[in-house]
């Protein structure tokens, strides 16, 4: 199962494999209680990670992958029974609603 997060523009900007969303004991993320969005902590070891967009907006498969040196929005399909992954393009260069529409 796929980690669902909805974050605001401001804090997908600000996305850094430094941090990561935080997850409660059951392994459900943290949200706000304002909004709705995620909420990140440290992630000390820098491990890079991936979620799916939970907006409403948000096409079906569309996420954004944190890596290392960057960040990129992507899309996600299932062909002939494998998952492939499409980047589509660094996460600060459109904003999500243009990398939402390129993905489509």
């Amino acid at each position: 199962m796929a980690l669902r997060l909805k974050f605001n523009e401001e804090q997908l900007r600000q996305l850094r494999s430094t941090m990561r969303p935080a997850l409660d004991k059951s392994g459900s993320p943290v949200v706000s209680a304002r909004g709705g969005y995620a909420v990140l902590e440290p992630n000390p070891e820098g491990k890079a990670w991936r979620f799916l967009d939970a907006s409403k907006e948000a096409p079906t498969g569309f996420g954004v992958y944190v890596g290392k040196t960057k960040a990129s929005y992507e899309d996600q399909r299932k062909i002939n029974g494998k998952v492939m992954r499409f980047n589509v393009g660094d996460h600060r260069d459109p904003s999500p609603d243009e990398g939402q529409r390129q993905a489509l």
